[in-house]
């Protein structure tokens, strides 16, 4: 496996030491397997009962998987059916269907223009989609599909970079947006929220940021957009947030992140110090993701959250920058260029909240790859680069020690080990990875 390729695997605790962790525990970062290589994820949304990350991915957990992929809460897997033949920008759930927009001009099997959605076995076009650009945001607005972004013409109608699916034909939302390219989209207070590059909305100076309300455009302060461009946006307890990179908007000054009442704009205490591509709505909070290291004035690495009052960091966030960020079952996904979350190694995507094996991975110094993980009974050990008299040690959830492995690697290329676990039951399995006394790492198996 490509993740313990890279990194040893850390410390475990014995099952006294997991009980005894108190029912506050704090959030944590964890890896979600090998991660995403080849590209990093733009966005996540759930259907079908899984995690679908959708981006610039060429594999994952050392798949191939075509810029999309699934996660069931054990392993990603490519979508049946294949994936797209260039990047997926947008993402969002339509008629019960994944429906992505981006770069591409085709998915699976089917000719497509942009845009397409996958019925979890196969993809379907989206009318002819667009010509002469791409797609960069989606939404689902009044029960229909709206798609936009540098695009003139969607299903052979002329749509300026905004266009909305009725389910049988494209239609234009006005004389759309101009002057510049719609990065964002969202629903807020009844109205189709905008925000990008652009410059116009059907001839109105907007300055990125614009709404639709069913029948027109209008802007949420007159003559007041932004002085930079907007990239994300995301809803909580009724209020609009809006990231991107910027110094004012609304003629407020706010730095590259700001929430909007429906009647003026605010910033979030001194805001922070890069751009915003991602936002989601977290616990009653905002998390932002992006490139930035300082938020309201404290160091923070990439990834922040807004409380409503401060911004706190999350357990030291990423040693690179965030691009997309979501939610599965209550815990936080974020996506990204990173190869460590919170201390933790995990390439390119990571979960926080609390850990449902009360184990927290890390990084030590020993390396050494272990696969099949999950398995079905016997693992591989490439111990060529484990440091020599270094040893594992396998135990189940009661802190039983079931396999003592040594580690005699010589510095043999590829040299091999196997550990069988066939005559054990199907469950997670804790190991401790020894350096003569020293404990050097920790990690799960997961025997199917």
């Amino acid at each position: 496996m490509k993740f313990l390729k890279k990194y040893p695997v850390a410390v475990l605790f014995f099952l006294f030491q997991l009980v005894a962790i108190p029912s506050g525990e704090a959030q944590t970062w964890w890896n979600m397997n090998d991660g995403f290589d080849g590209g990093t994820p733009t966005c996540f949304d759930t259907c079908y009962g899984v995690l679908i990350a959708a981006g610039s991915m060429g594999y994952a957990d050392e798949v191939p998987t075509k810029q999309i992929a699934q996660w069931a809460g054990t392993a990603w897997a490519p979508t049946q059916g294949g994936g797209t033949n260039n990047n997926i920008n947008a993402m969002v759930v339509y008629g019960g269907k994944v429906c992505t927009g981006g770069d591409f001009d085709s998915a699976g099997t089917s000719k497509v223009n942009h845009i397409a959605t996958w019925d979890g076995a196969a993809w379907t076009p989206v009318g002819t989609g667009m010509r002469n650009g791409s797609v960069f945001a989606l939404a689902v607005y009044g029960g229909n599909l709206c798609a936009a972004g540098s695009f003139d013409t969607a299903g052979g109608v002329s749509c300026k970079d905004i266009a909305m699916w009725n389910g049988s034909s494209w239609q234009p939302l006005g004389s759309g947006l101009t002057n510049g390219a719609v990065n964002a989209l969202c629903v807020y207070n009844g109205n189709l929220y905008a925000g990008g590059t652009f410059q116009s909305a059907s001839g109105t100076t907007c300055n990125g940021i614009a709404y639709w309300n069913g029948a027109v455009w209008a802007v949420p302060v007159s003559g007041a957009g932004t002085t930079g461009y907007i990239e994300s946006f995301t809803v909580n307890n009724g209020m609009l947030y809006a990231g991107g990179y910027f110094d004012t908007l609304g003629g407020v000054a706010i730095k590259n992140i700001g929430q909007w009442n429906g009647v003026s704009w605010s910033p979030l205490g001194t805001g922070v110090n890069s751009d915003v591509p991602a936002l989601v709505s977290y616990q009653g909070n905002v998390i932002a993701g992006g490139a930035f290291s300082v938020a309201g004035g404290i160091p923070v690495a990439a990834v922040a959250e807004w409380n409503g009052s401060t911004w706190v960091d999350l357990q030291s966030g990423m040693d690179s920058y965030v691009t997309a960020l979501g939610t599965y079952r209550g815990n936080l996904v974020a996506g990204g260029d990173f190869t460590m979350a919170g201390g933790v190694a995990c390439i390119g995507v990571a979960q926080y909240g609390i850990n449902p094996t009360g184990i927290r991975e890390q990084s030590p110094s020993g390396k050494f790859t272990i696969y099949p993980n999950p398995t079905n009974g016997i693992c591989t050990l490439d111990v060529s680069k484990c440091p020599e008299g270094s040893r594992i040690e396998v135990s189940n959830m009661l802190g039983q020690k079931l396999l003592v492995v040594p580690i005699e690697s010589d510095g043999i290329p590829g040299k091999r080990q196997n550990l069988d676990l066939g005559g054990e039951l199907p469950g997670i399995y804790l190991f401790r990875v020894y350096q003569g006394a020293s404990l050097i790492g920790t990690g799960k198996l997961i025997r199917n």
